[in-house]
């Protein structure tokens, strides 16, 4: 039975990780794993020093892994504070150059809503800022993530109608950690945000339209764009998206400076809501 085991885990292409109790854990080598391209890292994966070392472990001994998944809304979220993972990265780049395999990697987060609704230092917000550094984390060049679910207010957990000011923090807390993502990672290329709940996307979206009716974001470094489900930023290549010419150094300024105008405008009303939800 343990042969079968052992040739099944060499043709697989994702490693799932929930953190259950090992009595005597499993040697983990290169030849563990050696087709997987994806972790998975699940319900109790991070809870304690030591799941997080066991994690580091097995990433790091996954020869071709480019994709780390955080959580599954189907199956089973990530049982603490998203911040756990920024740290987990960091002790999984450590190991990475020690063995000189450090490498670009693809992040999905899989989130509810109320952790955008959290301040943006909070353990519970994924946003880079307010960390103190950065500066250890592996590259990541794309970020996914994932919304599922409602906005839950106080002890309210229904359908129903929620406040506006929740939406508000909601939309201006997405914004500021996408342009934390863009400011802090290394070769940082690309962000979706999907939104999978109908008042929650439409909430979004009539939010950034608002905003982004005054600017002109044709060009420059970043193209924002909406879809059916979700925003997508990414880094463009320093050209015009319709004519493709080469942008002169003034016209790049300009629409760097409309794309940090409008994110800057953001993240103030996110902290005027903040403050005022501590006054209250």
């Amino acid at each position: 039975m343990q042969r079968i085991v052992d040739e099944f885990a060499k043709t697989a292409d994702t490693v799932k990780y929930k953190g259950g109790d090992e009595p005597v854990p499993a040697a983990i080598t290169d030849d563990t794993f050696p087709a997987a391209h994806t972790l998975q890292l699940l319900g109790h994966a991070l809870a304690d020093e030591a799941k997080k070392k066991r994690a580091v472990e097995i990433a790091s001994n996954m020869p071709n892994l480019s994709r780390i998944e955080i959580g599954d809304h189907e199956h089973a979220l990530l049982l603490v504070p998203v911040r756990e993972v920024w740290g987990f990265l960091e002790h999984l780049q450590a190991a990475l150059v020690s063995r000189g395999r450090e490498r670009s990697l693809t992040l999905c987060l899989d989130l509810s809503p109320n952790e955008f609704t959290a301040p943006v230092h909070d353990w519970q917000s994924p946003c880079l800022w307010g960390r103190g550094s950065n500066d250890k984390l592996p590259p990541v060049e794309e970020v996914t993530i994932i919304v599922s679910g409602i906005i839950v207010s106080g002890d309210l957990d229904d359908d129903g109608p929620t406040d506006d000011d929740h939406y508000e923090t909601f939309y201006s807390n997405v914004m500021v950690t996408i342009t934390s993502f863009t400011d802090e990672l290394k070769g940082h290329k690309k962000t979706y945000v999907g939104l999978f709940g109908g008042n929650l996307r439409t909430e979004f979206q009539r939010r950034f339209m608002a905003q982004q009716a005054g600017l002109n974001l044709s060009g420059g470094p970043y193209k924002l764009s909406l879809d059916g489900q979700g925003l997508c930023v990414e880094r463009s290549a320093g050209t015009w998206m319709v004519t493709r010419r080469p942008m002169k150094a003034a016209e790049t300024a300009a629409m760097h400076a409309g794309v940090r105008e409008h994110l800057d405008g953001v993240q103030r009303r996110a902290v005027g809501l903040e403050d005022r939800q501590t006054d209250e």
